[in-house]
């Protein structure tokens, strides 16, 4: 399945490169941010986003944009419309939501009064815009920040929290926590204050209380990263196996990640991996993925794809988006178990309800399949709208083919470009190619187009390389520069692209930027044609017919005429047609002709056009048609064949295959001359 992706998350890197105060299972009883706290995690969040989100894959930039928006969202319900006005990377979050990345129905509307509000098209938000968000969204937001306690209501952007008072020794366990949690998460810190409820976690932690010892575990990772200190890893280390005997899934995975990170300098994958496990068996989904990818990769464990296949399905079972990602490709692909479709299907359809932009991407690879299930193109689309709406790029530029081809809605070139366009803009190379392919279909944006074959090219898209090639020969989007073309050519042909090794041969025989290299095009040309490249079978025939580079051999030059046609190329069809109807490299054959004209002029050869008419008009090859003729005579015309305008016009004017046309007559004429037909000027 050509389109769909297969590129591994990177949850590994970035989730064990962390050192946030707090991760895991055990987040999810935490207070959520309020004050300052929020403000300051908000515009931390958004700053990562901006910088580094355009610098990693789509599926993690997906998840900075997701962290963004939900502290956006607690900015909202704590500030209100005020806060949003205020604060124009808030704004752009809240538009963001309105377009339907929060947990919420999109409102096109409100998303774009939102973006004229930033934009300052308009003075004020739009009145539809309510002060607090919908409840889908704040409990969305919630879910992925794992914070649960309600946030307070602030009619006015947050101010500067009160210097909080050390948690007092009262209450549950549970209530302790919380209280000393909200402390040592505070931004800025209070250093008294988060002392005293690091104490408290602490005693906590001794008291058994597994949420305590996995965030004292993560403190001193934290302290670690910053100081170097060997001792703050042998206490995160002390209380992480502490909170993961207590069954803390945050501890197990913390714990875990001590060992596999080297930034710890106590690598040990075989131990890594056996606290991975046992985070995935506490629930934790991460420590699912992590151990897939110690079977995946063979650290600490044998490698074993039936294995990884095993612990990705655990990933998904807990709600892992990209777990379901992972398990619905080894499905796909058969890798570590059997072939199943269908169920790949489920599981992609699965990750893309849990926010895995990949997994929409992949289900609608299969929609557009009877792989799994009948085909579904409309839903398959759907799945591409939700993929590209998530900023992944392969989903635009599969989006961008439908919408391009009208499948599964409406036909809409203009749509297809814009999402080409989005593709490119966000790194994929296929998606850059086919942008600047729209381009020149609609004969426009040459300038962008040759600037996206270039990157789709520098990106190892090779048919990029080839169209960047063929912009510079013919001077699209600027100056003409044949000898860099023929640097390109050979790139997009060293990577197996078989046009691209006829258009360089086509170089070579011509002495077009390069010098006149015979053997050189002649052996190009075979490569293309050996790659079934029908345009270099064509090349190819043609240098058998002229015999520059070896001695003509009309009979060679027909069977790669044939081949070439059998390959779709136009100009092949053509060329066979000539043979045929004059007998060269082989008999006579007319009706063969009349055929192989037939098929080129459906490719859009204007020759192969004009002979097919030829023969319908006399009644070569089968019998007299000046019906058929006289159309043919008309698609040749449009194409610019000056003596089939002529034509056409004796037959207007005669009623030949039609009804008497004098002025259709005149205009033919009239465009037969322009052309440069002599014969149909007046005079």
């Amino acid at each position: 399945m050509t389109h769909r992706s297969i590129r591994w998350t990177g949850r590994i890197a970035g989730a064990f490169g962390a050192v946030a105060i707090f991760a895991g299972s055990a987040a999810a009883q935490a207070a959520c941010p309020t004050g300052q706290a929020t403000w300051s995690s908000f515009k931390a969040a958004y700053s990562d986003f901006t910088t580094r989100g355009a610098t990693v894959d789509a599926t993690t930039r997906g998840q900075l944009a997701s962290r963004t928006w939900a502290y956006g969202v607690l900015l909202w319900q704590q500030g209100g419309r005020t806060a949003i006005s205020s604060d124009g990377g808030l704004s752009y979050a809240i538009a963001q939501c309105y377009g339907g990345r929060c947990g919420m129905g999109s409102d096109s509307a409100v998303s774009t009064a939102v973006y004229d509000k930033i934009n300052g098209k308009r003075s004020d938000l739009p009145s539809s815009l309510p002060n607090t968000p919908p409840r889908e969204a704040l409990a969305w937001a919630q879910e992925k920040l794992g914070c649960g306690t309600p946030v307070v209501q602030q009619t006015s952007s947050p101010a500067k929290p009160a210097s909080p008072a050390t948690p007092a020794a009262t209450g549950t366990l549970q209530e302790r926590f919380q209280k000393a949690y909200t402390v040592v998460t505070r931004d800025p810190v209070e250093p008294d204050a988060a002392r005293a409820a690091f104490a408290e976690l602490k005693a906590l932690c001794a008291a058994k209380h597994a949420q305590s010892c996995a965030v004292t575990a993560k403190t001193y990772m934290s302290a670690f990263a910053s100081s170097k200190d060997a001792a703050s890893v042998a206490s995160a280390l002390d209380y992480g196996k502490q909170a993961c005997s207590l069954s803390s899934a945050s501890g197990c995975l913390e714990t875990g990640n001590l060992h596999f990170n080297e930034l710890y300098g106590m690598v040990n994958h075989v131990t890594a991996t056996d606290y991975f496990k046992k985070a995935c068996d506490h629930g934790s989904s991460d420590g699912c993925d992590y151990a897939a990818y110690m079977y995946r990769e063979g650290l600490g464990v044998a490698a074993d794809l039936a294995q990884t296949r095993l612990w990705y399905e655990k990933s998904c079972a807990l709600g892992s988006g990209s777990g379901c990602f992972q398990i619905g490709y080894r499905k796909d692909e058969a890798l570590g178990g059997p072939l199943d479709y269908a169920g790949a299907r489920t599981d992609y359809a699965k990750g893309c309800s849990l926010g895995s932009s990949g997994a929409c991407n992949n289900l609608g690879a299969l929609l557009e399949t009877e792989k799994g299930g009948p085909i579904d193109m409309e839903k398959a689309r759907s799945a591409y709208v939700t993929a590209c709406e998530s900023d992944y790029g392969l989903g635009c530029t599969n989006l961008g083919l439908m919408v391009e081809n009208g499948k599964g809605g409406p036909e809409d070139a203009a749509g297809a470009a814009s999402y080409f366009r989005k593709a490119c803009d966000l790194g994929h190379p296929k998606g850059c190619y086919r942008s600047a392919e729209s381009a020149r279909a609609r004969q426009t944006g040459y300038e962008q187009a040759r600037a996206d074959t270039l990157k789709a090219c520098e990106a190892d898209y090779p048919l990029g390389c080839n169209l960047y090639g063929a912009m510079l020969v013919g001077a699209q989007g600027g100056s003409k520069d044949a000898a860099l073309a023929a640097t390109y050519y050979g790139k997009a042909c060293d990577a197996d692209i078989g046009i691209a090794c006829s258009n360089l041969g086509a170089l070579n025989y011509l002495g077009d930027g390069v010098p006149v290299d015979y053997p050189a095009a002649l052996s190009l040309f075979e490569k293309g044609c050996n790659l079934d490249d029908g345009t270099s079978c064509f090349s190819l025939g043609l240098v058998y017919r002229e015999g520059k580079a070896t001695p003509a051999d009309d009979v060679k030059a027909r069977g790669l005429y044939e081949k070439s046609c059998e390959l779709s190329s136009a100009s092949g069809c053509q060329g066979l047609g000539f043979m045929r109807d004059s007998g060269a490299g082989g008999v006579e054959d007319k009706a063969g002709a009349r055929e192989a004209y037939g098929k080129g002029c459906s490719g859009g050869n204007a020759i192969a056009c004009r002979n097919i008419a030829v023969m319908n008009q006399m009644g070569y090859g089968g019998p007299v048609d000046l019906v058929r003729a006289r159309t043919l005579y008309e698609t040749a015309c449009d194409y610019k064949n000056a003596e089939s305008c002529r034509r056409l016009a004796d037959l207007r004017r005669d009623g030949s295959g039609g009804p008497v046309d004098l002025p259709g007559a005149d205009t033919a004429r009239m465009k037969a001359c322009s052309l440069g037909e002599i014969l149909a000027c007046p005079g």
